[in-house]
This record gives structure tokens, sequence and C-alpha cells, in this order.
């Protein structure tokens, strides 16, 4: 039994290493699946150590991605120290003392100092006997992989910047005109006094009337301040409603061109409530960027529902999207907006939506205009 699930534990990790590589490759033609296999099990690391720690055996593997010598580690002592990054609470060894195996990373570096990212699967070893002898270590390489997260995270946080430029000038965009009104209250007050005209009724109403733009200025930046927050509850929320929250934000981009919704005010779903509010603003500033030099511009916001989804379609009438780029919208950094712009608002949409939201977006164009569909579960 003890060979069985020793075997087995070998087997699932070689399995793994190939479910892992194949993802990294994005799965090549099937032509390719023999010499893809062939390199898989050049990128696995198999070794063996006693219950010391002593290395007994080394894979062909190691010299292939390391450049040293297998033959160097013979008799060498693993270092009983190391803490693996995706397991921080204690070292490697104290995993294998008192659970007798380990499943996690580790980052290794080549003979010329090139950082690597393995996995690392470590189980007991057993003699003949069943007596437990040392352990086998079986790692594959997973650098392309951490290569993409890492790639992955520097985007989202050049959105993130983005993102703040966007609220920063929204904010500014909401308050000039409160501002200049409260500039003009608290001067016609100074000017009062100086002429000594105050009216104790007329300086209550003014001072009424600043009240109720700071009111406003602190509701503005809570409204802000709430959708920017990082929470990540899947609420019950009603969709015209975040539609409208939307528009309030951005509504000073939104002065001259006509606005048509047609979603049921009563219907609600279960959703992210800051990350939908992020798409929809997203699609609304780009559509209304696309209006700039349309006649009668227009922005229609429209509900389209089946029994397993909801689809919010945002549509326009900027005379749509050329054909020979139409395919490229959603890639990362790809922009029509020349300098301006960041080539990353609709990749985060559709990152976003697939990730986030168990959702997708597809875009319909015409030469009368474009619509994005946001699509997620009912």
């Amino acid at each position: 039994m003890i060979y069985f699930e020793h075997t087995l534990l070998i087997v699932l990790s070689i399995l793994l290493a190939i479910t892992t590589y194949f993802i990294a490759k994005n799965r090549k033609s099937i032509l390719n699946i023999e010499k893809e296999l062939e390199d898989i099990f050049d990128r696995v690391i198999i070794m063996h150590f006693d219950l010391n720690g002593v290395i007994l055996k080394v894979s062909d593997a190691y010299e292939g991605i390391f450049g040293f010598d297998k033959s160097d580690l013979i008799g060498v002592t693993i270092d009983k120290n190391y803490i693996s990054p995706s397991k921080p609470s204690k070292p490697i060894w104290s995993f294998l003392e008192e659970e007798g195996h380990f499943n996690g990373e580790m980052q290794l570096f080549d003979n010329e100092g090139k950082p690597y990212w393995m996995h690392k699967q470590i189980i007991k070893k057993y003699h003949s006997n069943e007596e437990h002898t040392g352990f086998i270590s079986i790692a594959h390489d997973i650098t392309a992989i951490k290569l993409y997260q890492e790639q992955q995270r520097r985007i989202v946080d050049q959105s993130r910047h983005a993102l703040m430029g966007e609220m920063i000038s929204m904010i500014a965009h909401q308050w000039r005109q409160p501002l200049s009104t409260l500039t003009s209250i608290t001067s016609h007050i100074r000017l009062d006094n100086e002429l000594g005209r105050v009216e104790k009724k007329e300086l209550n109403d003014k001072l009424i009337d600043a009240d109720k733009i700071v009111m406003h200025l602190s509701t503005t930046l809570n409204e802000f301040r709430n959708f920017f927050k990082n929470n990540k509850t899947i609420e019950r929320t009603r969709l015209y409603q975040l539609v409208k929250e939307s528009l309030k934000l951005i509504d000073f981009k939104l002065k001259n061109i006509e606005i048509e919704l047609l979603i049921d005010k009563n219907f609600s779903f279960e959703t992210l409530k800051g990350e939908y509010i992020q798409v929809i603003l997203n699609l609304i500033s780009n559509a209304a960027d696309a209006l700039k030099d349309i006649e009668n511009p227009k922005i229609t916001i429209e509900l389209e529902l089946t029994d397993e989804t909801v689809m919010l379609k945002v549509c326009d009438n900027a005379n749509g999207i050329p054909s020979d780029i139409i395919d490229k919208i959603f890639d990362p950094y790809f922009s029509t907006k020349s300098k301006n712009g960041t080539g990353l608002g609709l990749y985060i949409c559709k990152t976003i939506l697939q990730e986030h939201l168990n959702g997708d977006i597809q875009v319909q164009s015409d030469k009368t205009g474009s619509c994005f569909n946001i699509i997620s579960p009912r």
C-alpha cells in the first residue's frame, strides 16, 4: 500500500508538471506533443536525500536547467533553514519533520545567477522492508508562469495609477463649480462686512448655503472613496442604480451627450459592486471620448436578460471601430487615443469580468456605432 501511494504521488507530480507546462506554452499543436513531453521531462528534477538531508541522487535535468555538475551535489546536506516564499510560516525541513511532506515553491539560481522558480513536492521514501529511509523531491520549472504573473501584476499596478489619475480628474470636475459658488458666498460675506451692512438673517442664509455646498463636497468624496475601496464582497444590487451611480461619477464628460437608459429599475443581481462600476465607467468614458466630434451624440445603455446571464449593452453612435483594429482593442497597451491613452482600459474591463466576475465582454461595431456587451452570470 505504501508503495502504491508513493508511486501515485510521483505520477501525480509529473502530471502536474505536464499541466503547468502546457498552460505556460498555451498548448501547441498536438503534432508536437511527443517533443513537448521530452521537454517536460527535461525540466523535472528528481532528488533523493536521506533522513539527515544528505543528497543521494539527482536527475540529469538539474544540469540542464542550472548548468551545475550534479555530482557536486552528491553528499551535500540541504539547507534546513530554507523557507519557501509560498509557505513562509516555517522552514521546509520543519514541514518534513512534522508532517512528512511538503508542497510549495522555491526560487533558485543557475550558474550565471539567473533566477528560476520551481514548484517542489517532497514525499517520504521507503525501503523494501517499508522502512522510512529518506525523502524524494520532485521539482518542475514554473518560471514562465511566474514571469506571466509578474507581468499581470505590473499591468494591474499601471492601471491603478491610471485609474487614480482619472479619479483625481473626476473629483476636480465635480468640485469645480461648488467651490466656485462657495468662494462667491464667502466673498459676498466679506464685502458686506467691510461695508458694514451685514444683516443677521442674510448672513445666516449664506452660511446655510455654504454648509450645503460643503456637505455636497463631502458626499461626492465619499462616493468616490466607496467606489475605489477594495471591497471584495458580493452583494445584491439594483442594476439601474449601479448605472446611475456610474453616470453621476462621470457626468462632467456627458454634458452634451444624450443618455438613454433601457433598464428595468427593479431588476437586481449579485456582483462585486465596485468592480462592476469600474467596467461601466471605462465603457461610458470611452464612448464619451469617441463622441467628441459627432453630431447629436448619444449613449444607449440597455439591459438584456436570459435565464442564465445578465447582459448590459453600452452603445454609442460614434461611427464604429475600424475593422483593422477591432480584434486588438482588448489587448494590453493598445490604444486609439495616441499619447493620451494608456491602452489598459478595455484590457482591465476584460480581466475584471473574466477573472473576478465570472463573466466576459464582447464588442459589436458597424458604420453607425459600437456596442460593448458586459456579460455576467444571473
